[in-house]
């Protein structure tokens, strides 16, 4: 009936297989030493056997369908579930070269041109499921193949969910975020066969009030009554860790927040090679404490009626203390990446893009300008945004290598297509006011120009995590990145949101 199941006998792992309408035939084989190239240039074992478990037959006629569904677990409601893969593909738009006729052949109707396979329209609809793609019910997946569940990246796209209005999903998300705290920080990583995830993580914790004050302003006023009682219980908890915490991270007599030894490399900017931070970001990174000040007063607002008196204190002290703190930041050429007690480390990255984004500045107008502008010099490709200067003695011009080569340039050099979203936004902020609104989304357009094209060109049906430093081209890391997506898919509804007034 066209159903089978195979099991390794080494760790008992089961897949199950269900094909209507074909024969099933149990003929094991066997091809050995298969070697794959490209493992071998990232310093992997590059052969290796392959066992094809069965054979699968079936007839197949001119413009017929035949779908497969593969599982780890048994589908009691297969038949279903095989019934919605073609109706989603069905959904969406079709290249202007697909054969639509059964006379067309493909080689009649091909593209050889190059030519705009997709309107505007139907990219961002493309785009939607793209982004789509990685939302499941509570949680977003970080990327596909090999990315599981990220606090950092999932909150960080919650942006996208907010622009649509999706607070539904948005709720369902950050609830869940919440339900996993533990040791008052919110799961960076989600393990799998693990009961508990990785916390190894500064920021993601801070996103996460960010982020409830944003679902917060979008509910009804009934239910934001109710939900500020489940958020206020979370963020204290947070926020007792923040304020009791002295080993790993504390709060600094000058209220910045202080990564101490050895937790250099609970940033985003998180490699490690043999046991050390590639990056290290010991001391008082830019854009933590950015966040910092960005969750703090997001706390203040939700719990200014509800907070304990002590709580309250602290929030109302810390918050002008961390803004006159940041001003060390400020140097004649860039914003500071961190402060070494008051030394600051003078480093042309990404982060002070990141610091400079948020909602609330820490920062006059004049050297977010000049963030931008210097940036814009030093980072901006066409794919994204560089991790350091080209100019810096450390930059990394290929990720390409073993995997200890890789790390070294991870966030050395390395560009990164998330990064955009907070560059976008920048510019945003800095010229909502002084620029025309259609030079505004030329601009914009522009940054994403890559992307949108890759899209309406049929090239691309996602968007990758990261690029060589220098002369980008060929993209590397994960092929299907879920922040990645969001910072085109943000650009995109900001662009909506200029076009509406």
């Amino acid at each position: 009936n066209g159903t089978f199941m195979s099991q390794r006998t080494d760790n008992g792992f089961e897949l199950y297989g269900y094909a209507p309408g074909t024969s099933i035939d149990y003929d094991t084989v066997k091809y050995e030493n298969v070697y794959y190239p490209w493992e071998v240039m990232r310093g992997y074992d590059g052969l290796c056997d392959l066992i094809s478990a069965v054979q699968i037959k079936f007839d197949l006629k001119p413009q017929a369908q035949m779908s497969m569904l593969f599982s780890d677990k048994l589908y009691k409601n297969a038949d279903n579930k095989m019934q919605s893969i073609p109706a989603l593909y069905r959904s969406l738009p079709k290249p202007s070269d697909f054969p639509i006729n059964f006379k067309d052949s493909i080689l009649s109707k091909l593209d050889f041109d190059g030519s705009e396979l997709y309107s505007y329209k139907e990219y961002r609809q493309l785009l939607d499921t793209a982004f789509d793609e990685f939302v499941l019910k509570n949680n977003i997946l970080s990327g596909y193949p090999w990315f599981g569940f990220w606090g950092r990246s999932a909150l960080f796209m919650l942006e996208c969910l907010l622009n649509r209005k999706d607070v539904t999903t948005a709720l369902k998300i950050i609830r869940h975020y919440g339900a996993n705290i533990k040791y008052g920080l919110v799961t960076n990583v989600f393990r799998e066969h693990v009961a508990h995830g990785n916390h190894h993580s500064i920021d993601a914790s801070l996103w996460f009030i960010i982020r409830y004050r944003q679902i917060l302003d979008l509910l009804p006023a009934k239910q934001k009554k109710k939900e500020i009682l489940i958020a206020v219980r979370y963020i204290t908890t947070i926020l007792d860790r923040f304020r009791e915490e002295k080993k790993k991270f504390a709060i600094r007599d000058d209220c910045l927040l202080e990564l101490k030894s050895g937790y250099g490399d609970t940033t985003w900017m998180n490699a490690v090679v043999e046991g050390q931070p590639v990056t290290n970001r010991e001391g008082a990174p830019v854009e933590i404490n950015a966040l910092w000040y960005n969750a703090l007063i997001a706390a203040k607002d939700i719990c200014h009626n509800i907070a304990d008196k002590e709580l309250s204190v602290f929030l109302e002290h810390t918050i002008p203390m961390v803004k006159t703190a940041a001003q060390k930041f400020i140097t004649p050429g860039y914003l500071a990446d961190r402060l070494e007690g008051e030394i600051p480390v003078e480093e042309i990255r990404p982060n002070a893009i990141i610091a400079c984004a948020l909602p609330h500045d820490l920062f006059d107008l004049e050297t977010m300008k000049h963030v931008f502008s210097t940036a814009t010099e030093h980072l901006l490709t066409p794919y994204g945004i560089r991790t350091l200067s080209p100019h810096d003695f450390r930059f990394k011009k290929k990720y390409i290598g073993s995997q200890f080569e890789r790390d070294q340039a991870y966030h050395q050099g390395s560009v990164w297509s998330w990064l955009l979203s907070p560059y976008i936004q920048l510019y945003e902020k800095l010229y909502a006011d002084s620029v025309p609104a259609k030079e505004r989304i030329e601009a914009i357009s522009g940054y994403i120009h890559k992307f949108r094209n890759g899209f309406m060109r049929g090239h691309i049906a996602s968007v990758a995590e990261i690029w060589d430093g220098d002369r980008p081209h060929f993209p590397k890391g994960s092929p299907c990145y879920a922040p990645g997506v969001a910072a085109v898919l943000t650009a995109e509804q900001l662009i909506d949101s200029i076009r509406k007034g």
